[in-house]
């Protein structure tokens, strides 16, 4: 019985592994022998300082006064409530082992005390107070579980045992299609690629070792003791040095092939391109549509612009002259007015100008040529003008 209720009772809940809920049951007993959860907390657990002056009964802070390794244990378990509410795999087998009403009140803990942890930090509290009082009403949840495992006729429910796993053999990844699919990855042939690159450099080296050094290490024995250290110094030298070209060789070649397979991996697909197009600048159709908009809008004439309007603006170009007007809230963009060149431009300078003009302008000969009298400016003029006109 009391097996039972170390694997239901306090195991159910978040975070009690074995260890927690043998200490918990070796150090408290049976939980379900306290008449209420408050009880087993100022028992076993906590002491609280209190005074009962006459019949009130006044609690203080916590003490350190009960039981100092479950105190430690549920410490411990409460610290682990900061994570979101959720059952891992070593979890779930053991709530399968559990009735349904202790799964209910584990998974009622679980949202309960999450929910009091991120509420209680978002107060300010410190970290050991939030842990306490999540202690304290775990200790509440664990009594109840233990009720519930206990029985309402005061005795342990038989436990049965789970039926047996029948263990058959899988031949699912025994396929030597896949297998043969996976020799011609991309993966795999850059791979074969290095090792094909290394064993080309270590065979270069070998041969250019043996050219350069092969007939000095025959005919050293001949010189004399000077002679084969010497010799020996020297070849050492140079395969040292050769081996530490070859390494160094062998080195990039590995890291450009690996950088390549890593861009290869990483880069996106023609659908996540256009998927993070869409994202960011919207819809392709959309976009099309308000270009379409925008050009349109340049070849429509204003519609509160009056016959009698006069510029407002001039850009000069020395021999072309461009009227433009711009009424705030009148007008979306500025308006072309009169296109004036040769003798009208020449009658119109010596007239004068009550209104700004910007002469000697490059401007006006752009936006003279395909400008139209009573349209708006094109687009790829509206920015050099608008900076024109605030100038």
């Amino acid at each position: 019985m009391a097996a039972a209720r170390v694997r239901q009772s306090p195991h159910s809940t978040k975070n009690h592994n074995l260890i927690v809920a043998v200490t918990f049951v070796t150090e408290v007993g049976d939980a379900s022998r306290f008449e209420s959860p408050r009880q087993l907390w100022d028992i076993s657990v906590w002491f609280p300082a209190s005074a009962q002056p006459g019949e009130t009964v006044r609690r203080g802070g916590i003490t350190k006064a009960g039981n100092g390794r479950v105190r430690h244990m549920l410490v411990e378990s409460a610290w682990t409530y900061r994570h979101s509410p959720k059952v891992g795999k070593a979890k779930l087998y053991r709530l399968e082992q559990a009735s349904p009403k202790v799964c209910e009140i584990a998974w009622k803990a679980q949202s309960r005390l999450t929910a009091r942890y991120r509420m209680l930090s978002a107060r300010g509290k410190r970290t050991t107070v939030v842990c306490t009082a999540i202690a304290r009403e775990l200790v509440g949840f664990m009594w109840a579980v233990a009720r519930k495992a206990r029985g309402s006729d005061g005795h342990s429910p038989a436990v049965v045992p789970p039926p047996p796993m029948r263990v058959a053999p899988n031949f699912t990844r025994l396929d030597p299609i896949k297998g043969l699919k996976r020799f011609f990855e991309i993966k795999a042939l850059s791979e074969l690629l290095k090792s094909l690159i290394k064993v080309a450099i270590v065979g270069g080296s070998g041969v250019l070792i043996g050219m350069f050094l092969f007939n000095t290490a025959i005919w050293a024995p001949l010189c004399g003791d000077a002679c084969v250290l010497r010799t020996g110094l020297h070849l050492f030298g140079a395969i040292t040095l050769i081996g530490c070209a070859t390494l160094i060789l062998a080195g990039f070649v590995d890291l450009g092939i690996s950088r390549a397979l890593f861009r290869h991996d990483q880069r996106m697909t023609q659908t996540e391109f256009k998927r993070e197009q869409k994202e960011e600048f919207g819809s392709p159709e959309l976009r099309k549509g308000r270009k379409s908009f925008a050009h349109d809008l340049g070849d429509m004439p204003p519609q509160d612009l009056s016959s009698e309007a006069e510029p407002t603006f001039w850009l000069d170009s020395g021999t072309r002259l461009v009227g433009l007007y711009y009424g705030a809230g009148m007008t979306s963009a500025p308006v072309v007015l009169a296109l004036l060149d040769g003798a009208a431009r020449t009658q119109r300078v010596r007239a004068g100008f009550c209104v700004p003009i910007m002469t000697q302008s490059p401007l006006a000969d752009e936006v003279f040529d395909p400008a139209v009298p009573g349209r708006y400016i094109q687009l790829r003029f509206f920015e050099r003008v608008v900076q024109a006109m605030a100038a």
